[in-house]
């Protein structure tokens, strides 16, 4: 073999190595990476865990107190109270609208009697002769006192502006 073939193989192998030292310099930067980002996640993953073994260890304490009875059965007792109270108020619920649609109604009625009452207030005051054959319009009425009271003279004592 001739001294040139042989330094181009030589100089071919140192090629090849140095790619191949390089490829593995950078895999191995990577790993580096990857391991750093997986003991950041480890970590956090640990202070979790940490969280949630005191949260459950706190959740047990309220469940395994000193209750008499297991907590399923107290709160399947429960449900059954609040579901007799719930359907006792959308009882009274049900009658209250009856209630209700009996008051529309009633107010429906009244509305109707005073349409008529004014029609005829109207027509009787269509039927009375304007001018002055009509000497009451302008008379003042005397009012009359309260049921249960005595006419009386007014007092400047009895007024709080005097």
């Amino acid at each position: 073999m001739s001294e040139a073939v042989a330094v181009a193989i030589v100089s071919a192998i140192a090629s090849v190595m140095v790619a191949g030292f390089t490829f593995l310099g950078v895999l191995v930067s990577r790993s580096n990476g990857h391991a750093k980002r997986a003991a950041a996640i480890a970590t956090s993953a640990a202070t979790n865990a940490s969280s949630a073994a005191r949260d459950a260890s706190a959740a047990r304490a309220q469940v395994e107190n000193d209750h008499t009875t297991n907590l399923r059965e107290e709160q399947d007792e429960r449900h059954g109270e609040n579901t007799s109270k719930l359907d006792a108020v959308l009882s009274a619920l049900g009658e209250v609208r009856a209630d209700i649609g009996g008051i529309r109604s009633d107010v429906r009625q009244l509305y109707r009697q005073d349409a008529r009452t004014a029609d005829r207030i109207t027509d009787i005051e269509q039927t009375i002769p304007k001018g002055p054959a009509r000497p009451w319009v302008n008379t003042p009425r005397p009012i009359p006192p309260m049921p249960g009271t005595a006419p009386s003279e007014p007092s400047s004592k009895d007024s709080p502006w005097t």
